[in-house]
């Protein structure tokens, strides 16, 4: 069940990363948010320039992947490099956690009593701590991150706390493995759709997944709280474009392609 609901959020991600000629574009409801000068303003475009860091990240490991066979310097150095950016992979990712939850308890009717910090608000609704503060839809849709966050919190955690780092190994002809060096990827129940063996991990994949749960999750949340606040949903009609969607959109269609 779990591979399903991974495949289908992957095919959601597709959906939301759209071809226009030569380029790939970031399409769908919260891109309608942005810019905005609602109250949201401030941590949407925090948001929207993460997803860019990030497609950065995406699309800098493949272009260093091109020149691995035609560049010395670059091969010799593949390694150092792309273990920096799996690294920061993972802080950007949960930098858009918290953004999204001061927009969550900005959307509340009393936005005071919310935490700011999604790993908070999420642990709150657990207790029922917050449930009377929000939306039943936006609480089911925050509490789906269960099987996923807490393991992008404990992995950022790790590597900004506690020395943690990833290894990443030279061989790139069918995407590229790495692990991290301290904890595994056991927690994960996306897990059977990344492996190479017991203990490395294509990251292309990894990080294919990871994200597209951060862009469906953004996308939900937007259309739960965007119509409350008068926000013109434009749709298919908002456009966000960055050189690296064409490259996080590869990385999804690789995963569907083989599952």
């Amino acid at each position: 069940m779990e591979i399903n609901q991974n495949i289908n959020c992957l095919k959601e991600a597709l959906t939301l990363l759209k071809m226009e000629e030569d380029q790939c574009v970031w399409i769908g409801e919260f891109v309608s948010l942005f810019p905005s000068d609602n109250k949201f303003g401030k941590d949407l475009n925090r948001i929207v320039q993460d997803i860019w860091n990030i497609s950065t990240i995406a699309h800098r490991l493949e272009w260093m992947r091109g020149q691995i066979p035609k560049d010395k310097f670059v091969k010799n150095m593949w390694m150092n490099y792309a273990s920096l950016d799996v690294d920061h992979f993972h802080i950007e990712l949960r930098s858009i956690m918290d953004y999204l939850a001061k927009i969550i308890s900005q959307s509340a009717s009393k936005p005071s009593r919310l935490p700011d910090s999604f790993n908070s608000l999420l642990k709150g609704l657990t207790k029922k701590k917050y449930n009377n503060l929000l939306e039943r839809d936006l609480i089911e849709i925050v509490e789906s991150t269960r099987s996923w966050f807490y393991y992008l919190r404990d992995r950022r955690d790790a590597i900004t706390h506690k020395g943690e780092y990833a290894i990443v190994f030279p061989e790139t002809r069918d995407g590229f493995l790495f692990l991290m060096a301290n904890q595994g990827f056991d927690n994960l129940d996306f897990k059977p759709l990344i492996m190479q063996n017991l203990n490395c991990a294509y990251f292309d994949r990894y990080a294919a997944i990871l994200f597209s749960k951060v862009l469906v999750l953004l996308e939900n949340v937007a259309k739960t709280i965007g119509p409350k606040f008068g926000s013109k949903i434009k749709g298919n009609n908002a456009r966000c474009a960055s050189s690296g969607f064409i490259v996080l959109r590869y990385w999804i269609e690789n995963i569907l392609d083989n599952n």
